[in-house]
């Protein structure tokens, strides 16, 4: 992957893998990896996988959000329609 740009390392999340970052490998999260990258990992995963990464990711977002006091940019609530 000579030349390609790297997301900053940021460990938001608590989903890792390991990628290749300058010839070695590292551990990496899943926010931390390209799209490319995360991409191939997406696509060995099944339902049961899938659904369990959302879950976790968005207590992990949900956890930031509460740490740093971060609401939805607007500010309005969204309704059902």
């Amino acid at each position: 992957m000579g030349g390609e740009e790297y997301p900053a390392v940021r460990g938001l999340d608590g989903i890792y893998y390991r990628a290749e970052r300058d010839g070695k490998k590292s551990s990496l999260s899943f926010t931390d990896l390209t799209d490319a990258e995360q991409q191939c990992i997406l696509e060995r995963y099944d339902k049961k996988a899938l659904l369990r990464m959302c879950i976790l990711l968005a207590r992990d977002l949900r956890k930031l959000g509460d740490q740093l006091d971060i609401v939805s940019g607007d500010g309005c609530e969204k309704d059902d329609e």
